[in-house]
């Protein structure tokens, strides 16, 4: 990692990186991280999710401006959501969508 004027450089010499390694890139960079665990997660358009190759318990954190969304389940999944994190159990292999709708701001 070399410090640049305005920006920073990182090297690698692995064709792949771990999760946690791009976790602490986008951290430093003040990207918003949806997850601390290694599952393919997506988002965009109105809809994140995750693919989890393992049974368990899972968090997916929206961003600030999201926060006080409204979430969906289209396929039917079982979930809590306390304003800005959704948690649910998934089953291995499962991808798991939700839709998330913008909190409407009073005026």
């Amino acid at each position: 990692i070399r410090g640049m004027e305005g920006w920073t450089a990182i090297d690698e010499a692995e064709n792949i990186l771990p999760a946690v390694l791009w976790r602490g890139i986008a951290r430093a960079a003040g990207a918003h991280i949806y997850t601390e665990t290694d599952v393919a997660t997506y988002a965009g358009a109105g809809v994140v999710g995750e693919h989890a190759p393992r049974a368990g318990a899972q968090t997916i954190t929206l961003p600030a401006d999201l926060a006080g969304a409204s979430v969906e389940a289209p396929f039917g999944q079982r979930f809590s959501f306390d304003g800005r994190r959704i948690r649910f159990q998934a089953r291995a292999g499962e991808t798991v969508l939700f839709v998330v709708r913008k909190p409407k701001r009073v005026r």
